[in-house]
């Protein structure tokens, strides 16, 4: 790809996984038993920073994520080669680590799914979200 342009596959990727994260880490922040419970996964009050934890970890995902590309955006405007290839490289590890995240989430609901300690709800739900993150994070590094 041209270091002066951003694809549109990047930008939905990225403005996508990064929405999704701030949404999601949200929710889990300022709802974490309501929003354990409707996937079935019931957590005692004490449990609750746990989630609000794990939702705090999404919301700064997802602020990085539009954080670097936004850099990335404005320095391709302004033709700032230094700024745009410190952007990508941001970006890049923005989307590593959500990659990375993703599969931890991933490895763990199949383990715990095989060890019968995560039911087939949660499974499914987790289980999609993190696969659509892999997908996306995936997307957009091959298009940055």
């Amino acid at each position: 790809m041209s270091s002066q342009t951003v694809s549109s596959l990047a930008t939905f990727s990225v403005n996508t996984l990064a929405i999704s994260l701030e949404v999601l880490g949200g929710v889990l922040v300022f709802a974490p038993q309501q929003t354990s419970a409707a996937v079935g996964l019931p957590i005692s009050s004490e449990s609750k920073i746990y989630v609000q934890m794990s939702g705090g970890r999404l919301l700064t995902l997802g602020w990085l994520l539009l954080k670097a590309q936004s850099e990335l955006v404005k320095s391709l405007a302004l033709r700032n080669e230094l700024g745009i290839d410190s952007a990508r490289r941001d970006l890049r590890r923005g989307l590593h680590l959500s990659l990375a995240w993703d599969t931890i989430d991933l490895a763990c609901l199949i383990l715990g799914f095989l060890k019968s300690e995560v039911g087939l709800k949660t499974f499914a739900v987790y289980g999609g979200g993190a696969t659509c993150g892999l997908s996306l994070a995936g997307l957009a590094l091959r298009a940055v």
